[in-house]
């Protein structure tokens, strides 16, 4: 009997990401470039990377600041930066995130999640877009 490996189908793409970038205001302007595996938002301080996980998982991590590389994971900044991450199990509920759970990859979960990443980053990473965060030196 032959053994099959699962391969999800990847609805992750640059135009979902941009589509999604576009329905917020943003403190600087940004340029989207993709790559394999995710798309960098580069701003002219800072840069970040969303990235496509399995099945409809997406993530970001901060890859630099002010000219300087960082590759700062998602846990780790969101633990900096979130008052409460990680203590309080609802700490993104007044974010209202689609917070979807889907089992499989599909174009809806997809989107979604991409949107609760970026809704985080554009309520808590404001500073560290602009160049002007203060709590992320330690890792810096």
């Amino acid at each position: 009997m032959e053994n099959k490996m699962y391969i999800p189908k990847n609805y992750f793409s640059i135009s979902i990401v941009e589509k999604v970038m576009k329905e917020f205001s943003w403190p600087a302007e940004y340029i989207l470039e993709e790559d394999a595996d995710g798309v960098s938002i580069i701003f002219p301080k800072s840069e970040i990377y969303i990235e496509n996980g399995y099945e409809n998982d997406v993530s970001f991590t901060l890859l630099s600041f002010n000219g300087r590389d960082c590759n700062i994971d998602e846990s780790t900044a969101l633990e900096k930066i979130v008052q409460d991450y990680g203590k309080k199990a609802n700490v993104f509920k007044e974010l209202g995130l689609n917070n979807d759970t889907s089992v499989y990859a599909s174009p809806e979960a997809t989107e979604a999640n991409i949107w609760d990443t970026i809704k985080i980053i554009h309520v808590y990473f404001q500073d560290f877009i602009t160049g002007k965060e203060k709590r992320l030196n330690s890792l810096l």
